[in-house]
């Protein structure tokens, strides 16, 4: 009786098909008793598996890679086509979406479909959308222009600026000091 996971269609990669049939150790066994020009023969067909083996591992690395940079490819287009209508196009990824959800019957980017996409978020979150975003208040209740070089206020009460003499006077010790002491 077979079980339901017999029946499932099953996708095994290169690599499952090499070592099934990569042969087990009583195999190997019975394979050494017999002529020695079938063992050459057999070692040869294991240097040609082990080699089919690793071209098979290789290739799905390489393939790995090249879907990595596909998807990258993918969201960089989405992300393009959202910034005409999006402040952040990142934005777009905040919710459930992949970029193969925007992709047609032939795995093509569909950017009516992202445009669609995008304008439905935007009606949703108006404030993710270009355009409406609102300048900051300034830092302080005072406005900027009243403010000169060296960041002093015009309004801002002045002493007078130090003279040569004040400044000299100022380290002296005048007499009526000493006799106060």
């Amino acid at each position: 009786m077979t079980t339901p996971a017999a029946l499932e269609p099953q996708n095994p990669t290169p690599a499952d098909l090499a070592d099934a049939i990569t042969p087990t150790a009583q195999q190997e066994n019975e394979i050494e008793r017999e002529d020695p020009a079938d063992l050459a023969h057999v070692r040869k067909l294991r240097s040609e598996n082990k080699n089919l083996r690793e071209r098979a591992k290789t290739a799905e690395d390489q393939l790995g890679t090249l879907n990595a940079q596909v998807e990258s490819f993918r969201r960089s287009e989405i992300e393009r086509i959202a910034a005409t209508v999006l402040a952040d196009p990142k934005d777009l990824w905040l919710g459930e979406v992949t970029p193969n959800d925007f992709l047609d019957d032939n795995g093509t980017l569909d950017a009516e479909r992202v445009s669609a996409h995008v304008n439905d978020i935007a009606q949703q979150r108006p404030h993710w959308a270009l355009g409406n975003q609102q300048a900051a208040a300034p830092p302080s209740n005072r406005p900027v222009e009243t403010l000169r070089p060296g960041a002093t206020p015009t309004n801002y009460p002045r002493e007078a600026p130090p003279t040569w003499s004040s400044v000299l006077n100022a380290g002296k010790i005048h007499s009526k000091d000493i006799q106060d002491r």
